[in-house]
């Protein structure tokens, strides 16, 4: 699965945009939405070189898109039971914030792969504290995001299969939606078997 627009926006929303290098709160090298630049502080290394002069918000969307991939497949790789795309972004953000190995070794993991959905939520709580031990307020908000996000069931929407090419956006929730049911175990409206086979026809 890949992240939705709406997993996107949750993740930037906390991470916050600055357009200048900054040093995050465990004082790595960081620009943009939390795009790691370096380990340790903004120095002038090289690495700092492309950015030295700022980024647009544009810039900072790119670097985003290109580092949540890195987490999104690690929430594919390490979870075993299906999700749905509300699921799979709330992860995603998780995972973006605590790492993919921190994602593997976590509680909220262990509860999602035993089957244990409901249980996520109280799981996802309990990461509201830097590495300095202290709890955040800007971490406790995005875990309860993350949780209503988690939640909160996918509403299916009515699209005319006429009108389907002309978004590559829509074909994409489509196409994604369809999987998510498939691996859920789900069975696939008649409408929606009628997109997919119209698309696939093109």
């Amino acid at each position: 699965m890949i992240i939705s627009d709406n997993g996107l926006r949750l993740i930037a929303e906390f991470e916050g945009f600055s357009g200048q290098l900054y040093n995050d709160p465990v004082g790595h090298c960081t620009v943009g939405y939390g795009f790691l630049v370096h380990l340790g502080n903004c120095d002038g290394r090289a690495s700092e070189a492309p950015y030295v002069n700022g980024i647009s918000v544009a810039e900072g969307i790119r670097l985003l898109n290109d580092k949540v991939e890195t987490y999104a497949n690690a929430v594919t790789t390490f979870t075993t039971v299906p999700l749905n795309q509300n699921q799979f972004d709330a992860m995603t953000s998780l995972c973006y914030n605590i790492g993919a190995w921190g994602y593997q070794d976590s509680t909220v993991l262990r509860e999602l792969n035993l089957g244990r959905y409901q249980d996520v939520c109280n799981e996802l709580r309990k990461y509201v504290r830097g590495t300095d031990g202290v709890i955040y307020p800007g971490l406790v908000r995005r875990r309860e995001a993350e949780c209503v996000l988690f939640n909160t069931p996918i509403i299916e929407e009515e699209i005319p299969v006429s009108d389907v090419y002309l978004n590559r956006n829509i074909v994409g929730r489509i196409f994604t939606r369809a999987a998510s049911k498939a691996l859920a175990g789900q069975t696939l409206t008649s409408a929606e078997k009628d997109k997919i086979k119209w698309l696939v026809s093109q």
